[in-house]
């Protein structure tokens, strides 16, 4: 079943039970910070929760079933997520929003119409961050760590990687959502995750940029020294990487431009495994797309 996620910077009207027109949900529900500014604790939430139900004449839902009617309408929306925890924060009309914080992925807003409409904390942040404030954001504390939602991520993924940023970037027509994944010390990442929650796609930040876009959490140093270390115990390995510049890949091998400090740079090849193949100096690159750009650097 085709996922109901959406990415919603705001939640004021369900205009529909189709992902392309729920660009919003009902009333507003409760606001996630105290009166004060103060994140609310679980015991506010569980008044907050009470008060609710009380107004719509509904029973208290115990936590055992705020988890059960959320992951019903996750199994229903076709999104997978190992619930950790759960809060029923509002409605939307006749339909409950539960919080829902995931194992190794981003927390979910889920209001459990038919079908049910699956929103995704993380975008809902960025939402709220460039000026835009939803009607509604998540608040338990682990749906607002970026970094601990997307190492699961990067372990299917393969990605050699200490993840020390991440943020939700955007989306990818109507299913897939990316992200953004910061290594320490390395380069990072744009990872894309399907509507199902799976990671299917990984871009190297020297591709994105390639593309003419650019990563928030990766240096120019960062690259040069994870092109150095890929280096290391090759014939390249005597190249002091001062700049990196991803120069394209076909069916066989991808190529990496590296300009090396005191001396000439040289183009890289690369099986798709990722082993070095071979180097080529930049004299005799010319005909490796267009040979090299990025210069001889300064002693």
């Amino acid at each position: 079943m085709k996922s109901r996620v959406v990415a919603a910077v705001g939640l004021t009207v369900l205009m529909s039970a189709s992902v392309a027109t729920a660009q919003a949900v009902g009333q507003a529900p409760p606001p996630t910070t105290s009166p004060g500014g103060s994140a609310f604790t679980r015991t506010d939430q569980a008044r907050e929760e009470e008060r609710i139900a009380r107004l719509h004449g509904d029973a208290v839902l115990t936590p055992a079933e705020i988890r059960a009617a959320a992951t019903a309408s996750l199994a229903a929306a076709g999104v997978a997520c190992q619930v950790q925890d759960a809060t029923n924060p509002g409605r939307s009309g006749a339909d409950r929003i539960i919080e829902v914080s995931c194992l190794d992925a981003p927390g979910l807003l889920v209001v459990t119409s038919s079908p049910p409409q699956v929103l995704n904390c993380l975008s809902l942040d960025v939402s709220a961050a460039s000026g835009v404030t939803p009607s509604v954001l998540c608040a338990l504390p682990a749906n607002k760590d970026p970094v601990a939602a997307v190492r699961g991520y990067a372990r299917t993924l393969g990605l050699n990687c200490t993840v020390d940023a991440a943020a939700w970037t955007g989306r990818i027509g109507a299913d897939s959502d990316r992200y953004e994944i910061g290594c320490a010390r390395a380069e990072g990442y744009w990872v894309e995750v399907d509507s199902r929650g799976t990671p299917t796609r990984k871009l190297e930040c020297l591709e994105v940029a390639r593309a003419g876009a650019s990563c928030r959490f990766t240096t120019a140093e960062e690259q040069a020294a994870t092109l150095k270390a890929r280096f290391e115990g090759t014939a390249a390995a005597p190249c002091d990487v001062t700049r990196a510049r991803f120069v394209g890949a076909n069916a066989d091998y991808r190529f990496y431009e590296a300009a090396c400090r005191g001396d000439e740079g040289l183009i890289a090849r690369f099986k798709p495994d990722g082993a070095f193949d071979e180097g080529y100096p930049c004299a005799d690159a010319a005909n490796i797309a267009g040979g090299c750009t990025l210069g001889r650097p300064e002693d």
